[in-house]
């Protein structure tokens, strides 16, 4: 199972990154609103690849594997967040697309740490360690 889950992030990692050089061929100007969606974009598939590699290279220490496998699955939930704004029920119109993907990956992250710190009573060190 963990060699096909390897396979799929890396045709994830391949595939955004073709996406948002697609994007990148629409962009008109430097400063056209889209650059910080492109960069946004790369920087959240170089943490869900940073992630997965530390998830493969701890892969025997199953607390470490199990959160910087959460890490790799949170790190690329933002564009998904940034389209709540979109349904009705949402609202905040476009601009507000930054602050739900910000504020919805920061409460993740939070409910992560909380989680250590109810069950563990501490922050799992590993797990810590590839945050900062």
């Amino acid at each position: 199972m963990g060699y096909v889950a390897v396979g799929h992030a890396a045709i994830v990692i391949v595939l955004g990154t073709l996406a948002n050089l697609m994007l990148i061929s629409q962009i008109d100007s430097p400063a056209d609103g889209q650059n910080i969606v492109v960069w946004g974009n790369f920087f959240t598939l170089m943490m869900f690849a940073a992630f997965v590699s530390l998830g493969v290279v701890f892969r025997n220490s199953p607390a470490a594997h199990k959160r910087l496998m959460l890490l790799a699955s949170l790190s690329i939930v933002g564009p998904a967040l940034a389209r709540f704004p979109r349904w009705p029920i949402f609202g905040g119109g476009l601009e507000a697309g930054r602050t739900y993907a910000i504020a919805g990956l920061l409460i993740m992250f939070a409910a992560l740490i909380t989680y250590d710190l109810i069950v563990r009573k501490k922050p799992h060190p590993r797990a810590c360690a590839a945050w900062w």
